[in-house]
């Protein structure tokens, strides 16, 4: 980075030299602008939220801190005796580190750090991306980079811990329905631009990520995702480690399944929540596996009669999502239904609603479910 678009950096410069600084301006084509308030990046670990503090007890080994920006969590690790490496992209956040005394630090992107060897000493055993610091990723489709760069520095027993922000609130409207972003894609990839003073900085993406597409995503790449902890303004902390090689194995076990989107003729749509396995509590749309010989209709009507106790009318096919849980992959064919004859009975379910357009997001929809809804072929279907 050009020490002349490098406004963020000149402002931590600025406000590490005087104590104060000027607005750093955030901008974004789509968001209402924002500032960054400098002393939050000098803040000390008893100032710091709960995420930061909960990330920085779990640090363990070498330590790498990404986007360090002043350094405040490398100090915290360095003063507790941590052999902890900073990193940032901004020539004056690299300089304003070393002044306040941080040992390693280096200007560099977390793409372009390289190990070549198991006991090299460019690997770590705790990655700290803190301060929405996954974001660097940009967007969904650049993921898989980011995670086989994590595989590359990442030690053998090695963590990321890292958080993000579900940004779904940004979107919603009085009725706590969605309306979508005015981008294509993904409601969590956003492009800003910073200004400090003069210095006006280039467009980059960063990407909000939520916990749900995060497990996802990372169990599609060969690591595992655990959601540490939440906060108050919908951020949360995530422990990311490699999958162990049977978790990899497990992962490969392919299950078909078929899925009910029973509507009730005013736009309504069933939920039902699981009551048992692995993903109990988690909403769903009924449905289940098919049998030897049967037909996706067959074998929906047939799982619909046994989990409801009612018999459907399949109107038309809406979608084949494929999704990877940490133990399998989906492959689940979702039809429109609706009720032909008789009263639902939970027989397997714990709960259900019926649903509004508006009300679709007030459930916690499992991950092969919420792929449907957030598809085009819902919106068609659905429209918000």
């Amino acid at each position: 980075m050009n020490r002349k678009k490098d406004p963020m950096g000149r402002a931590i410069a600025d406000y590490h030299q005087t104590g104060k600084a000027e607005k750093l301006r955030v901008i974004s084509p789509i968001l209402e602008e924002d500032e960054i308030p400098l002393q939050v990046l000098f803040r000390g670990f008893d100032e710091m939220p709960k995420i930061e503090k909960t990330a920085l007890y779990m640090t363990k080994g070498r330590v790498l801190d990404v986007g360090a920006g002043a350094g405040c969590h490398a100090l915290v690790l360095q003063e507790q005796g941590f052999d902890v490496t900073a990193i940032d992209i901004s020539p004056y956040a690299v300089d304003t580190m070393k002044e306040r005394g941080l040992k390693h630090v280096m200007r560099k992107d977390f793409f372009s750090l390289s190990a070549q060897a198991p006991d090299s000493q460019h690997q770590y055993d705790t990655v700290l991306m803190l301060m929405n610091g996954i974001g660097i990723a940009g967007t969904l489709e650049r993921m898989p980079a980011f995670f086989d760069q994590l595989d590359k520095i990442l030690a053998p027993e090695g963590q990321l811990l890292c958080d993000s922000s579900d940004i779904y609130y940004l979107f919603m409207d009085e009725d706590g329905g969605m309306f979508p972003p005015d981008h294509p894609g993904y409601y969590g990839e956003m492009v800003f631009q910073m200004q400090y003073k003069d210095t006006v900085g280039d467009l980059f993406p960063w990407l909000y990520i939520d916990p749900s597409t995060l497990v996802e995503t990372a169990s599609r790449n060969g690591f595992q995702a655990e959601i540490i902890t939440e906060g108050e303004h919908y951020d949360y902390l995530a422990r990311i480690i490699r999958k162990t090689p049977a978790e990899k194995n497990a992962a490969h076990r392919n299950i078909e399944v078929v899925a009910a989107i029973i509507h009730d003729g005013n736009g309504r749509i069933f939920a039902s929540q699981r009551g048992y396995g692995e993903m109990k509590d988690g909403w769903e749309f009924p449905g289940g596996k098919m049998e030897k010989g049967e037909t996706r209709e067959d074998a929906l009507k047939r799982e619909i009669m046994e989990e409801l106790d009612v018999s459907i009318g399949i109107e038309r096919f809406i979608k084949t999502v494929d999704c990877d849980y940490p133990q399998f992959h989906l492959t689940m064919h979702c039809y429109l239904c609706r009720i032909k004859d008789g009263h639902m009975v939970l027989k397997e379910h714990e709960a259900a609603r019926w649903l509004s357009s508006a009300e679709i997001m007030s459930v916690d929809w499992l991950p092969a479910d919420m792929a449907v809804i957030a598809s085009e072929e819902w919106q068609c279907v659905f429209p918000l």
